[in-house]
C-alpha cells in the first residue's frame, strides 16, 4: 500500500487516520512522503495519526513523513504494538509540537514489544523531534519485554526542545530482556534543552533481565532536571540497571544540570545487582550542575555523574564498571559533594580502593588521580548506612573523598584563599574548593594517612584571590609547625609583571608585626 497525501482535522479512534492489524503472514504497510497535520483521537485512545498492530510476521515502513500537532493519549503521532514478528523501518521522520494527554506516554511514538514480541524496530536517516510533550517520553516511549525484540537507530535523532512532566524529557525505555541500540553512524545523536519537571531531561531508561542499552556518538547539551515531586536525579540521564548491561561511549554532556531533590547533574546510575553492568567510556563533561532549589534543600549530590551501588564493592570488575577516558571541565555540585562523580554504596573506602585496584574511573590527562588531595572534593562517597540515617544530607562530614586513604599529599600546594566564599574545610585550597583564612590553610598537618609528609623545606604557597580579611590577629611565625617557607602572593601574579590585579592583606594596627 503506497499513501500520499495530507490529512487535516481527523477524528477517529484508535489510528486518527490508519489503523493496521496484521493478522496475515508477509503482510505489508509502506507509507512514503506524506503529511499528517493536527490529526487526533479522543476518548483515552491510541495513535493520533497511526495505530499498527501485529500478531504475524509482516512488514511497517514509513519514510519521509512529517507529523505534526498530532494528540493521543499514548503515542501522539503513532502507535506500534509488537505481538510476534513485526518489523518496522523508519526513515527520515519528523515530529514537531506532537503531544499526549491526561498523563498519557509517547508525544510522538510510543512502541510496545509485549510478551512474545520477536520483532526488530530500525530508524535510518536523519528523525526529528521538536516541542513534543508527553508525561513520560515526549519524542518516544520504547518498552522492550522480550530477548528477541531488538530496537535499532542506524540513522540519527535531533531531539530538541521537548518536555517531560514525569521522567525523560527525550526517551523513556524500558528494557527488559532486549536490546536497544542508539549508535548512530557517521554523523551524531542529539539532545538539545530537552527538559522534565522531574527525572531525566533527556533519556530515563530501566534496563533488566539480560536487557542491554547502548549509547554512542551522542550529544546531551542543556538538558533540565527540575525535581519537583520525586528523588533519584539525572540532569541528561537517568539508568536504573538490574541484572541488565548499559554502555556510553563517544558522548557528550554539556551544560546539562539537575535541581537539588536529586543527584546527577548529567548521569544518575542506580546499580541493583551484581550482575548489572555498567560502561561509561571515552565521554566528556563540561560545565554540567546540580543546582540549589529553594523548596527542597536535600542532595544535589555529584555535578557530572552520581552511582548508586547497591551490592557489595567486591562485586566490581572491568566487566561490572568501567568509567574510563572521562574527561571534566567545569562541573560543580552546588554543595561542593563530589563535583565530577558521587558514588553511594556499602563502604566508601573499600569502593575506592576496588576502583584503584582495578582502574575502574580514569580520567584523560589525570596521571594522579587516585594520590592527589586537589581532587577530594571532585571524587566523593557516601556510606548506605550513613545516608539511610541522613536522608540527602548536605552535611561535608557525612561524606568522604573517594580515595582519601590513598593520598599522598593530603594540604593543597598552592592553595587558594578567597575571604569571600571560601570554606575552611579539611582540603580546601584547590580552585574549586578555596580556603577561607590564611591561619586555617598553613595550620593544617601535611602527613597523609600513610607515607611521610612532604619536607618542611618545600615552599608552601598561598595564592589570594580576594581580600584576606577574614584572619583576624593573624601573625605568621617562620618556621611554623609544618612549614619552613611560606610564599603569599596575588592570583595571577607574574615576576615582573605589571598587569595582575594585587591583593592586600588588611589590618586593624601597624603597631604589631605580621611576620617574624
Amino acid at each position: 500500500m503506497y499513501l500520499n497525501f495530507t490529512m487535516t482535522w481527523v477524528p477517529n479512534q484508535d489510528g486518527g487516520v490508519i489503523v493496521q492489524q496484521f493478522y496475515t503472514n508477509s503482510s505489508t504497510l509502506d507509507i512514503q512522503r506524506c503529511v499528517f497535520y493536527k490529526c487526533k483521537v479522543t476518548d483515552l485512545k491510541k495513535g493520533g495519526a497511526i495505530y499498527a498492530r501485529s500478531s504475524e510476521n509482516a512488514s511497517l515502513a514509513i519514510s519521509y513523513t512529517q507529523f505534526i500537532e498530532c494528540e493521543a493519549l499514548q503515542g501522539g503521532a503513532f502507535y506500534i504494538e509488537l505481538f510476534n514478528g513485526l518489523d518496522v523501518t523508519l526513515n527520515e521522520l519528523t515530529f514537531d509540537k506532537c503531544i499526549t494527554y491526561d498523563g498519557g506516554y509517547g508525544g510522538g511514538t510510543q512502541m510496545r514489544f509485549d510478551l512474545d514480541a520477536q520483532g526488530t524496530v530500525i530508524f535510518t536517516g536523519t528523525n526529528i523531534f521538536n516541542e513534543c510533550k508527553a508525561n513520560r517520553g515526549p519524542a518516544m516511549y520504547i518498552s522492550l519485554t522480550l530477548s528477541q525484540s531488538s530496537f535499532q537507530l542506524t540513522g540519527t535523532f535531533q531531539i530538541k526542545n521537548c518536555e517531560s512532566a514525569l521522567q525523560g524529557g527525550g526517551l523513556y525505555i524500558s528494557n527488559k530482556c532486549g536490546t536497544t541500540n542508539l549508535s548512530p553512524t557517521g554523523t551524531q545523536n542529539i539532545f538539545s534543552n530537552c527538559t522534565t519537571q522531574n527525572i531525566a531531561g533527556g533519556i530515563y531508561s530501566e534496563v533488566s533481565s539480560s536487557g542491554q542499552l547502548n549509547i554512542a556518538n551522542t550529544v546531551f547539551q542543556d538538558c533540565t532536571a527540575h525535581m519537583y515531586d520525586t528523588s533519584q536525579g539525572g540532569g541528561a540521564l537517568h539508568c536504573s540497571i538490574n541484572d541488565g548491561q548499559i554502555s556510553i561511549t563517544n558522548s557528550q554532556f554539556t551544560r546539562c544540570q539537575l535541581y537539588q531533590g536529586g543527584c546527577g547533574g548529567a548521569i544518575y546510575f542506580n546499580r541493583q545487582s551484581a550482575t548489572s553492568n555498567i560502561s561509561l567510556t571515552s565521554t566528556s563533561f563540561t560545565d554540567c550542575k546540580t543546582l540549589y532549589n529553594s523548596s527542597n534543600q536535600t542532595f544535589g549530590w555529584g555535578g557530572a555523574v552520581y552511582l548508586q551501588i547497591n551490592v557489595s564493592s567486591g562485586s566490581l570488575t572491568s566487566t561490572s564498571l568501567q568509567m574510563t577516558g572521562l574527561s571534566f571541565s567545569g562541573c560543580e555540585s552546588c554543595v561542593g559533594i563530589g563535583n565530577n562523580i558521587h558514588i553511594l554504596s556499602s563502604d566508601t573506602q573499600s569502593t575506592g580502593q576496588q576502583i584503584k585496584d582495578s582502574s575502574l574511573i580514569t580520567v584523560s590527562g589525570v596521571n594522579d588521580l587516585y594520590t592527589n588531595a586537589n581532587y577530594a572534593y571532585d571524587y566523593m562517597g557516601i556510606n548506605n548506612n550513613t545516608a539511610a540515617g541522613n536522608v540527602g544530607t548536605t552535611n561535608l562530614d557525612n561524606h568522604a573523598p573517594l580515595f582519601e586513604q590513598l593520598f599522598t599529599l593530603v594540604v593543597p600546594n598552592p592553595s587558594y584563599i578567597d575571604a569571600t566564599n571560601g570554606q575552611d574545610i579539611k582540603y580546601c585550597g584547590p580552585l574549586k574548593a578555596k580556603c577561607k583564612k590564611i591561619t586555617f590553610a598553613i595550620d593544617r598537618n601535611t602527613a597523609p594517612q600513610t607515607g611521610s609528609a612532604p619536607s618542611m623545606d618545600t615552599k608552601f604557597e598561598l595564592i589570594l584571590t580576594t581580600t584576606p580579611s577574614s584572619d583576624s590577629n593573624l601573625k605568621i611565625s617562620l618556621p611554623t609547625t609544618y612549614h619552613n617557607y611560606i610564599t603569599i602572593q596575588s592570583i595571577g601574579y607574574v615576576s615582573g609583571g605589571t598587569g595582575y590585579t594585587k591583593q592586600k592583606i588588611s589590618s586593624s594596627s601597624n603597631t604589631n608585626s605580621l611576620f617574624s
